[in-house]
């Protein structure tokens, strides 16, 4: 007898980007894994969009719940989704992501040699010809690979393809939602992972294809917000633990990473886009630092 397929729900946050959730869908929808085994529930995080109207014009092979909350920051959403789920895996990812067809199979596979392990997957630029979308992935990539491979640091995986036993998810404690902005809040995740002792593994052919359309203003508007993140993460994981979080020679191989891992005429522009993307991370993190010690600060924005 074979063993037992694990039920997986699905949990996608969104917020008014109806185009983003169609096309994530129909990726979810050529999963390979059965389709009986699986559910998908969105969490609207307070959009202005008629998310409940897009999802119904598409024909869907598995159950697909919607959920409307006041805007409270994807790490509400992730954990209202995750109350609602019966699977007993829970995998997430993004509106703007799109699931390679053997995703799931990947994921529940890894989930079975290990069953109290976060699992993470590779998440690739979908947008080749943006440089910002090219930048931005390869910077969230580069911060993820270093911090599994550098014993001084708390490993994380991006929270847009990870999967984790729901048992687990919530003795961890679930998303953090004192955090509201999307940024920083599956580093702080995953440090309560390591806390618990439970370990975190890379699949590295669960692949999720990432389809961020940025501008100049918009990467500039992410990696601040990132930044914001950075100084609230810190917070909570250097005042818990003590430990450093950075050093110098995590940001030198930082800016060189482009000029090492890309070839041809993109080599020059990622690598300034690095260097602009460290400038919004430092006034991001600098903002949120002189906020938090301002009399008239009110909790997290």
């Amino acid at each position: 007898m074979g063993r037992e397929r694990a039920f997986v729900s699905v949990i996608v946050p969104t917020c008014g980007r109806l185009a983003g959730i169609a096309r994530c869908l129909q990726a979810l929808a050529r999963q390979t894994y059965p389709a009986d085994q699986m559910e998908v529930i969105l969490v609207d995080d307070g959009s202005d969009g008629d998310v409940e109207t897009a999802v119904f014009s598409l024909t869907l092979p598995f159950p697909v719940h919607c959920i409307r909350q006041s805007r409270r920051g994807p790490a509400a959403a992730r954990n209202t989704g995750a109350r609602r789920a019966r699977g007993q895996l829970l995998a997430f990812t993004d509106d703007d992501c799109e699931p390679a067809p053997n995703w799931l199979t990947q994921l529940v596979s890894a989930h079975y040699h290990h069953p109290v392990a976060m699992l993470g997957g590779h998440t690739i630029n979908a947008n080749a010809d943006n440089l910002y979308a090219a930048a931005s992935q390869m910077l969230t990539n580069f911060v993820s690979q270093h911090s599994r491979h550098d014993p001084t640091q708390p490993p994380f995986f991006p929270s847009n393809n990870i999967a984790i036993p729901r048992q687990q998810f919530w003795q961890a404690g679930g998303f953090d939602e004192t955090m509201p902005l999307a940024a920083g809040e599956d580093r702080a995740f995953c440090a309560h992972w390591i806390q618990q002792g439970w370990p975190l593994v890379f699949v590295p052919d669960a692949v999720v294809q990432h389809r961020q359309l940025l501008n100049g203003w918009s990467f500039w508007q992410q990696q601040w917000r990132y930044g914001r993140g950075a100084w609230q993460w810190r917070q909570r994981y250097a005042g818990e633990r003590g430990r450093k979080v950075a050093n110098w020679r995590f940001y030198w191989q930082l800016i060189r990473y482009p000029g090492t891992a890309v070839t041809g005429p993109q080599r020059l522009p990622l690598t300034i886009l690095f260097l602009i993307a460290q400038i919004a991370v430092g006034t991001g993190y600098t903002y949120e630092k002189l906020k938090r010690k301002s009399p008239s600060s009110e909790g997290p924005a």
